[in-house]
């Protein structure tokens, strides 16, 4: 896993450093993301609410389109009475950007992309203190799982200036391995442009 998860940065980090060469106007920017679960997450999750954060470049194209190479990291969190249950994911990947006109502060965008997720999924119990119900003490103890598989995402956009903007996705992703899941999610980011 950590070989991989090396070679895919390395990788992106030279293509993105390569960027520059062959497009004339490119802009790098920071993401803030809030995340709902879905899917087979949800349950587990009660309606958590995820965060994470993130980078961005974005390369522009003619009629006013974008090629967007991004890097995400989210974590779930849950924490019942000292069993601690974590979701993390690093998400590497590349999203195409519609919008509606060639001017770069036009409000309204739609995006969709491809990407590849390294996800880890624990569970901790970190204080034998509080009993679980039915009144059981359990002694302290961790487990953790690892996932990869590649994702889709679709969304909508809103430039509020040029920048910063809003955009809402929907990721679906589904690994198969150790255990068959799947994971889709709902996610809010602001996005800060350079």
């Amino acid at each position: 896993m950590i070989k991989s998860l090396h070679k895919y940065l390395s990788f992106l980090i030279l293509a993105l450093l390569q960027i520059p060469l062959y497009a004339q106007d490119v802009k790098y920017g920071l993401q803030a993301n809030l995340s709902r679960p879905l899917g087979d997450l949800d349950p587990t999750w009660y309606g958590q609410i995820g965060y994470g954060f993130g980078l961005h470049s974005q390369i522009e194209l003619k009629s006013g389109n974008r090629l967007i190479p991004r890097v995400d990291f989210m974590e779930y969190k849950h924490d019942n009475l000292g069993q601690i249950y974590k979701f993390n994911t690093l998400s590497l990947g590349l999203d195409f950007q519609h919008r509606f006109s060639a001017k770069y502060n036009e409000k309204f965008y739609l995006t969709g992309g491809i990407g590849y997720t390294f996800a880890r999924n624990s569970f901790e119990i970190t204080d034998a203190a509080h009993p679980v119900p039915g009144g059981i003490y359990l002694p302290n103890y961790s487990r953790s799982e690892r996932f990869n598989a590649p994702y889709l995402a679709v969304g909508i956009g809103y430039a509020i200036n040029s920048n910063f903007s809003l955009e809402t996705r929907y990721n679906y992703l589904k690994f198969n391995s150790p255990t068959e899941a799947t994971t889709p999610s709902l996610q809010l980011s602001l996005l800060f442009h350079l």
